[in-house]
């Protein structure tokens, strides 16, 4: 799978980190986007396999972005559109084994963000799926975890806790 940004103009290169989250002027030409394909379960009870399609989209400053397709080099079709950016970070520890389905108030896990924030939520509010995060591991599975507690510890790095580990059977 490749993904490019079709422009007029050439793109600022994409750096290897991502930029501060200091404001740019209104003038600044977007970077490429950074794209993932979460390859992720069906959630239960819903319709067509291609309404299961999951893409998390970041760009410095934020465009939206036409989602399009094509079995070839040509004849693309807009399949959709992705209106907000993804918040986007990386484990700043390895993630350590856990329990699937069990909130784990003990074991906690630190993040770094890039350009975002997040929130604390109740129990009540966890259970009905807030707080939900997509984590890829080094041999590129994915799993599913909610948290209900986020501190930031520092600028940008996060702690979380009150984990639900190995959500939608990953």
């Amino acid at each position: 799978v490749t993904a490019r940004e079709l422009v007029r103009k050439a793109p600022t290169p994409w750096k290897v980190s991502f930029p501060s989250s200091r404001a740019l002027p209104a003038s600044s030409p977007a970077g490429p986007p950074h794209v993932l394909f979460l390859d992720l379960p069906a959630a239960a009870g819903t319709g067509e396999a291609i309404d299961q399609f999951r893409i998390a989209v970041w760009q410095k400053p934020w465009r939206r972005q036409l989602v399009s397709v094509s079995p070839e080099e040509a004849g693309f079709a807009v399949r959709g559109t992705v209106d907000v950016p993804a918040t986007l970070g990386r484990l700043v520890e390895p993630l350590p084994p856990g329990f699937s389905g069990r909130l784990d108030r003990v074991t906690t896990i630190t993040i770094e963000l890039f350009d975002a924030d997040l929130a604390s939520v109740t129990t009540l509010q966890l259970l009905n799926g807030a707080n939900a995060a997509a984590v890829r591991s080094a041999s590129g599975a994915w799993e599913v975890l909610q948290f209900q507690v986020a501190e930031e510890t520092s600028a940008g790095i996060w702690r979380l806790s009150g984990l639900l580990r190995g959500q939608l059977g990953t």
